[in-house]
This record gives C-alpha cells, structure tokens and sequence, in this order.
C-alpha cells in the first residue's frame, strides 16, 4: 500500500462554538472603558455608563456625553453607575459624586441638593407605573414627578414594620443597589419600583438577610440573582414572588444574567467568565473580565456583556459554522465532490469528508512515496478514480483502489496543471500554466493541446464545450475548436480568476482588479467598488438556488441579491444590494484565497461550503438573522461651521453662518455597519442623494429660506427603503440686506433713482432743446435783422438814390439826340439796378410781412412760384395771422421758400400742392410734389436737397415744432411740418 492513514478512520470533527464574539473600546482613556451600567432605550441605542463619561452606541460609533462637551452636564471626570429611561423616554444617569445626568431627548441637565436630591452619591434609579422616578441616595430617597423633585420617606408607609437596614458600606455596594430593605412579620421586604413588597428567600435565610448575602445582582428584566454564604454551589432567582433555585455551580461563581436559551452568566474573581446550563459550564471565547456586572440581551438574540475592569463584548447567535479539521493544518483551500458524492478538502494535505451539514467525518491521506507540497486542483476518471495535481513536480496523481498512481507525469511543456474538469462527454480537460489540454481516457492516449497560455479555471459550457479562464480573458471551445467571443467590445479586465454560468446560461468571471464581470446582453459589464462591492479582488463566483450571487473575496464571503444587478444595470443610480460575511460573523479567514473554481460546494440540504486557508466555512443560506432587520434612520445631531455638535432636530443658521454638518445613523438592523442611507434637502435638492454608509451630510451656502432635511435607511442587501423619513427642519436667516423690506427700499429707491435720473435726462434734453432752439431762434432772428437792415438800407439809400439819379436822367427832354441818348442809357441801367435791388433786398426780407402779414405774404410767395414756373400749383392756406409771434413768422415764410426752391431745383416735378391749416394748438404746413424724390437713406445729401433740408428742420424747431422729409425715388417729395401755437409768454422764454 503506497499510502497511509494518518489519522483514525471516521475521526468526528469538533463543533465550534454556537456564539461569535466582538469586542468595543469605547474610548482612549481606560475610565472610559470599564462598563458600570448599560442600557437599551427604546429607541435601539446602547448607553453606556463608565468611569469617565457616558457612551452612546448605536452599533457603529461611540458618542461621548461628558461635562467637556455636552452643555448641561456639571462637573469633571463622572462616573455613572446607574441608567433608567422613564415612560416619557427620558433617560436617567446615576453618578458616584455628582448627582443624576437628566437627557430629555438630548438636552442634558444636572440635578443637585439643590434640586432637592438628598445626597449626590446615587445608588440606585428606577420608576413606577405612575411615569414617576425614583431616585436613591446614600442619604434618603427622592421622587420626579409632575416636572419637580422632591424628598420622600417610603418607610413611613404606616405598615409598623421595623425602620429600614441602614446604609452600610461593609455589605458592598451591589447590596444597596437593590433599593431599601427592611424586615416584617411576613419575612424580608424591598422597595423598589415605587412600592414595599416581599422579597423571597430561602427558607431559614430572611433572618439578617443582608448580613447573609454573598453576591446580589438585579438585571434588566429585574430578575434578582443571590447567593448566601451558608449555601455555597447554589444560586437563587427572585423573580416577582417566585424563587427559583439552580444547584450544582462552581462555589466562586457569581451570577448576573440567564440568557433565552436557559444558560447563566456567571463569572469569578479569576476572571473565568462562562456560561452555565445543567450542570454545564462553557466558556466565554475572549472574554477575560472579573466584574462582569451587566450582560444585556436584545430581542434578536444579541448579547450585551461588560465589567468594570474590560470593554464592551458583543456576542452573536453563530450561523457559520468552521468544519474543523484538528490536527491537519491548512485544509479546505480546494474542495472537490465526486459523482458518489464523497466529499474532499485539498491544501497541503489531502482529506475525504462525509458531510452532514456543518459536520464532517474525514480521512488524513499522504502518499507514500514524497508529501503533496500543496494541491492546486482535484477532479475524477471516468472509473470515479481521484485526480490530484499539486505544486510536487506538476504531475497528476490517481487515487483509487487503495493505491496511489501516476495518471500524467510531469511535464515542462505542459507546465503545472492549475485546474481540471471531466465534462459530460468523458473527455478530461486540463489548465495549466502552458495551456488548454484535452484528455480521451483511452489506454496509451496522450493530452492534446488546443491552446497555448496560462489557463487558470475551466467550466462546462455543454456537452462538448467548455470555457477556460485565462490571463487573456474567457475562451470558448467547441469540439475541441475555440470559438469567437459573442461578447464585445473585447476584453479589458485582467487574468480570470475563476469563470461559472448561471442557472440564465450567462457567463461570469471573478478577477483580481475589477470585481466581478458578466457577458450581460452581448457585452461585458464589470462590477466593482464603484457598482457597491466592498473590493474588487474577487476570487471566485458561484450561484445559489435563488441565482443569488455568492463572492470568495479579500475581505470575506460577499451576497450579492441578483435583482439588484439588473437594476443597477439599468440605472446608475442604484447600488448593488449585498451582504459582507467576514470574521465577525464566524467566518475563519477574511482573506478567502486562492483563486479558482473549486472554493465553493453546494450540498445537499441548501448547504453551502466555503474554501478558506484557515479551514471551511459552512453555512445555509436560511439561517441568516439579518434578512429580518428594519433599520430606521434617526436624526443625531448638527454642527454649524464646524461648532460643537448640538441636538435640536429644528435650528436656524444667522447669516453669515455658512457651513452645515447634519449626523444621522440608523436603529434596529442586525448588520449596522452595512446600512445604506439617502437624504435629500427639501427646498435644495432636486431628489435624494445616495450617501452609502456615510453618517453625515454636509451642506455649505444654503440660500436664505426654510428647509426640511430628511433621512431614511435600508439593510445593504435591501432597496426597501423605510417609509417615515427621520427630518430636521432648517431656517437660513436672511441678511437685512436681502430681506424683504431691504429689497422693496432697495427697490423702491432704485426705481425712485431710475426715474429721477430719466427726468432728469428729459430736463437737460429739454433744457438743451430750448437752448439749441434758444439759440437757433437768435441765431435765425439776428441774421433776419440784418437782413432786414440791408434790405431797408437798399431800399432807402441806395435805392433811393438810383431813383433820383433815373428821374434827373429824364429830367431834359430838350438836349440834342446824342446826349439824349446817353442819358436814356443811364436811365435804363439805374432801372435795372433798382430792380435789381428791389429783389435782393426782397429776399433779404419780404417787406409784405410787415405790411400784408404772414398769410397774405405765403400766398403770394406760392402764386409768384406758380406764375414763374410750367408746374401745376395747387395751394390750400389758411389765415394764419396771429398764430406765431411777428418774429416767428419769418421762419414759416422761409420754410416754405426753401421747399418751393427746392422743388424748383432738384425736383423735376409736373405738380405742386401746398397746404397751410392750422388747429385751436397746432399749425399743420405741407409741401409736396410728385417729382422723383430720393432715397431715404441719402438723407443730409446732396440728393435731399443739401442745407436747404437741414435748414427747414432747424426753422421747424424755432418754431418749437419739428420737421419730417418724406420721399421714395420715384414718388416725390413731402415735407410735413408741425409746430404749436406760440403765446407771448413762451416767445419771451424763447428769446
């Protein structure tokens, strides 16, 4: 026989323990760390009394409430022994020197003498059906009720029983903890809870009771647990008025708790913590304490334990079990089952497991001939011989028949076999380090290469084909041919560490750098950090019968709900929803290696086996606890620009204040550390935010206004998200500079301004427009009066003068013909100089102005035009006397000269009309012709009549009036003036 058996045949494996252990530190200091009291409040925190401080856990974060950072709480250095939470949920904290700690609802306050507390040293606090407190002091007994303390005396309750046992400091002070004793004619009496009732003790033990006490503790569902001296090895429980006895303990154990299952917590001054059932005493794993004074049990079966002298312990129901293989180290790296159903581990040992849930029997094997340095792969024949490839010389050995053979001797061109599969159709297909092989079991046949590579994990495809994980991606092979990826684009994402289908038939590879990847609708989708998963270095993939995913990672065994990776296929928003299992939840290695497709065993019963190198994981899937966990999101505290945290659920922000910090977590799951939360401002954000398992929400700059923040929470491996959101309500204040009354005075006053400025702008146009009319008017008026000089000048002088000269040239008729001639001549030239002059000094100033007025003057200005020209001229005037000022009228005479002038001129005209009508206000005069006009874009040229244009517009507006040039090329020409009737005051203004 080439092997040995190491260990004895059906060896039964130990079980582990049915508990996990985790441990807290709640603070540096080591006061901080002892636990003197511990409480669970309504609603789900773990409150914490110790030497230094009260603690505040919500199974994630300690929260610190000292007198250094919690207004309220008075003085240095507390300790608190005792916690109670009142009906109202007010939470009650004794303390050694410093009185009672009230937290309503996180606002602390601090209750002395002088709040009528007797003494500050508290013993005890506890209530009564009533909602009052009860408070006891080294020194008497005080009640809260209807919002005030006062001091009461429970011993003149009129029973005529004997006064109370005094305070003693000799008995310890677990004894005084239990409230007021004193004894009656009916045996031993307590008060506590408001109310005298009898306490049961053994019988013959009431005499001096509490000299006899050896060790009393009350725990939270105020179970009073005893021993007395005379009675060592038995143990009492007074339980209302029930007295149950339990026999057979060690004689030095002290009991604190009985836990649902029966079991009682107990401990001794060595520092033996243990729990105790039928006689039974198992020890607590790493747990080392020798006042373990409070064990707290929660309705999902965790359990809260802590002593004066260590940290907090958390102990959980274990739901996954180690496989333990004693005596044979690292064993569970490859497990394997066969066809018969013979189940085997591989590492650097090699064992045969007959499973049975989360138990095995094994068998120790070792060749005869050189150890297994370590086994990288296991498969079977066809005859269901085992196939074992290992790290010794690359070969493959066959185990079968009580002998241990070569089945391929090693081979540097094959390499070093790394993974091996019998498909359905018998052929034996081989990863190695060099390539993809392929075995026919046949006598003399040899492995035939299809692929050259490093070949890392093999999975069967279907009769024919299979897919083989490489370095360079999933490959395809059919009949021994490799087919095309149908997956594109082409592959990115590393060497495949392990390859599996689903019960879909869709393709999924588990890599080193990028989580996990599957062929999802013709292309690859890689999920990774980004997606949810805790890592990216997944080592393997494997399906269970819901076509959940279950991942071999490096940071433990990881669910993920496949639904949710449809959903976060599709939506970007959405995270995978997963679960991570690692070592505190009994897992015996976090770091889940190697790689490869033979860590996971589906057995029969659902059960799941996991490779690990400290051993195999088992677990059903069933038997998770957290499935049934609804974590509710609570509203801790804010911080405003980086202040000290404060409670209010309802706050301002005073401007200026920029920076806001909002603290939240969540009660009530089983898996706190997992729990995923969205918030989203209401009045700020456009939808929720997904924040994952971050606690805090940070906002900067908020805009004036009223905001509500809400919160919810949902397990990670759940999208059910609670239906009541917890909330904060926010108010940024608004700077007097942009509140409401600022912006109407800011905006009356800018629109006030606006106007001021544009009337002011209307005023200096006008006050322009008046001095440019002003002036134009002098201007005008200055060049009329010489004009009107000159004109009289040549009238009356020079013309004058040429008159005398014609009529003395006339004068003798009698001279000879010669000389008679000549001074005819004479006469004729002085006749057309005074012509001559007339005209110009005519046109200097129309002297009909003065002596036929303006209406007379402009008609007979339009029948000269008339007369002198081929054109058609119509006219329409109408008595216009009076209407202007007599300086003014020139400017309407002049206006229409210019106009007929130009006509004349430029106009090329058959027809002329001109229009003079006036209103009771308004003087209306038109030109027009139908000659052929100009282009308005020539306006100020030469084509619209140069100055001559200009110069209307400017009369116009002497006039106070205005002018407008209407002409299209081809149609003629109108000049349209209108001006308002001038009175004396506005001529006197003018000038």
């Amino acid at each position: 026989m080439l092997w040995s058996l190491l260990v004895s045949a059906e060896m039964l494996a130990m079980p582990s323990s049915d508990l996990l252990v985790r441990t807290y530190v709640q603070g540096a200091d080591v006061r901080e760390q002892s636990v003197a009291a511990m409480l669970q409040t309504r609603d789900g925190y773990l409150w914490v009394g110790t030497g230094k401080g009260l603690m505040r856990f919500d199974g994630v974060a300690f929260t610190s409430f000292t007198a250094e950072n919690t207004p309220g709480i008075a003085g240095d250095d507390i300790s608190f022994d005792t916690l109670w939470e009142d009906r109202e949920g007010v939470l009650w904290a004794g303390t050694y020197t410093h009185g009672v700690i009230r937290n309503d609802h996180g606002h602390f306050s601090t209750l002395e003498r002088s709040a009528g507390l007797p003494d500050l040293n508290i013993l005890r606090i506890d209530g009564d059906e009533t909602g009052a407190v009860w408070i006891f002091t080294t020194k008497g007994v005080s009640r809260w009720q209807h919002g005030r303390l006062e001091q009461v005396h429970p011993e003149q309750d009129g029973s005529g029983a004997e006064p109370p046992v005094p305070h003693d400091d000799r008995r310890g002070i677990d004894f005084e903890k239990m409230g007021l004793w004193r004894h009656t004619s009916r045996g031993m009496e307590r008060f506590a809870f408001g109310h005298w009732n009898l306490f049961p003790t053994p019988m013959g033990e009431d005499h001096l009771f509490e000299q006899n006490v050896r060790s009393i503790y009350e725990d939270h569902q105020r179970r009073v647990w005893y021993s007395v001296f005379r009675q060592r090895g038995r143990y009492f429980c007074a339980q209302g008025s029930r007295l149950n006895t339990y026999e057979g303990l060690p004689e030095n154990a002290f009991v604190s708790y009985q836990d649902r299952a029966g079991y009682l917590w107990l401990n001794d001054h060595g520092a033996h913590p243990a729990r105790w059932r039928e006689g039974k005493l198992y020890p607590l794993p790493g747990m080392h304490t020798s006042n373990l004074l409070n064990v707290l049990e929660r309705p999902d079966g965790m359990i809260w334990a802590g002593g004066l002298d260590g940290v907090l312990f958390q102990f959980r129901p274990r739901f996954i079990q180690t496989i333990a293989t004693a005596g044979v180290p690292e064993v569970g790296s490859v497990l394997f089952e066969q066809r018969s159903g013979v189940v085997w581990a591989g590492g650097t040992n090699l064992l045969r497991l007959k499973a049975r849930k989360t138990e095995a029997r094994f068998q120790t094997l070792v060749p005869g001939r050189t150890p297994w340095n370590y086994i990288f792969a296991l498969s079977e024949d066809t005859n269901g011989h085992l196939l074992v490839s290992s790290r010794r010389q690359g070969e493959i050995e066959e185990i079968g028949d009580g002998k241990i053979t070569t089945f391929l001797p090693p081979s540097p061109e094959r390499g070093v076999p790394q993974a091996m599969l019998l498909a359905s159709s018998g052929a034996q297909w081989i990863g190695t380090s060099t390539g993809l092989f392929r075995y026919r079991h046949a006598v003399g046949a040899q492995p035939e290469r299809l692929w050259s590579g490093n070949v890392r994990c093999l999975a069967e495809a279907g009769p024919h084909a299979i897919w083989a994980g490489t370095a360079e991606g999933p490959l395809r092979f059919e009949d021994g041919q490799e087919r095309p990826m149908p997956a594109a684009p082409a592959w990115h994402f590393g060497e495949v560490q392990s390859i599996s289908i689903d019960h879909r038939g869709e393709l999924w590879m588990a890599t080193r750098a990028h989580g996990i990847v599957g062929s999802l609708e013709g292309r690859f989708r890689a999920f990774g950090t980004a997606d949810g998963l805790p890592t990216n270095t997944i080592y393997s993939i494997n399906f269970g019968d819901d076509d959940d995913l279950w991942l071999r990672s490096d940071v433990g065994l990881i669910r993920v709900r496949r639904p949710s990776v449809e959903h976060r296929s599709a939506d970007p928003a959405r995270k995978l929803q997963l679960i991570l299992l690692d070592g505190n939840d009994g897992l015996p290695w976090a770091d889940m290696q190697p790689a490869g497709n033979q860590g996971f065993l589906h057995l029969d019963g659902g059960v799941f086996w996991f490779a690990t190198p400290g051993g195999i994981a088992a677990l059903h899937p069933s038997d998770l606890r957290y499935q049934a966990s609804s974590p509710r999101a609570i509203m801790e505290e804010h911080a405003i620009d980086q202040s000290g945290l404060l409670p209010e659920s309802s706050f301002a922000l005073a401007p200026g204040q920029k920076d806001l910090e909002l603290h939240y977590t969540a009660l009530g799951s089983a898996r706190p550390g997992q729990v995923n939360f969205r918030y989203r401002m209401r009045g700020f954000d456009q939808d929720w935010i997904v924040a994952g398992t971050r606690r805090v929400a940070y906002y900067t700059q908020l805009p004036p206004g009223a905001y509500t923040f809400e919160v919810q929470a949902a397990d990670g491996d759940s999208d059910a998200w609670q239906a009541a959101s917890a909330m904060a309500y926010v108010r940024v204040l608004t700077p007097f500079y942009r509140s409401w009354w600022m912006k109407v005075l800011l905006g009356g006053g800018l629109v006030g301004g606006l106007l001021l400025s544009i009337e002011t702008r209307r005023r200096m146009d006008r006050d322009r427009s008046r001095m440019r009319q002003a002036f134009t008017h002098r201007l005008i008026a200055a060049q009329e009066g010489e004009r009107k000089r000159i004109a009289h000048e040549l009238h009356d002088s020079l013309g004058q003068h040429l008159v005398l000269i014609r009529t003395l040239a006339t004068l003798p008729a009698s001279l000879n013909g010669a000389r008679a001639d000549h001074l005819a001549k004479i006469a004729d030239q002085a006749a057309v100089a005074i012509h001559e002059v007339e005209t110009i000094s005519y046109d200097l100033r129309p002297y009909q102005l003065d002596r036929l007025g303006l209406t007379r003057t402009v008609l007979s200005l339009v029948e000269a035009f008339a007369a002198d020209t081929p054109m058609r001229v119509t006219h329409s005037i109408e008595n216009i006397d009076g209407f202007f000022p007599k300086d003014l009228e020139i400017h309407v005479y002049r206006i229409v000269q210019e106009a007929l002038g130009n006509i004349l001129k430029h106009a090329e005209a058959s027809e002329v009309a001109v229009t003079v009508a006036q209103s009771e206000f308004v003087l209306r005069l038109v030109v027009a012709d139908n000659g052929r006009g100009f282009l308005s874009s020539a306006a100020g040229g030469p084509e619209r009549g140069g100055l001559g244009l200009i110069g209307i517009e400017e009369r116009a507006e002497a006039l106070g009036g205005s002018a407008v040039i209407e002409s299209a090329e081809g149609n003629g020409t109108k000049v349209l003036v209108t001006a308002p009737r001038t009175y004396r005051s506005q001529e006197n203004n003018a000038s």
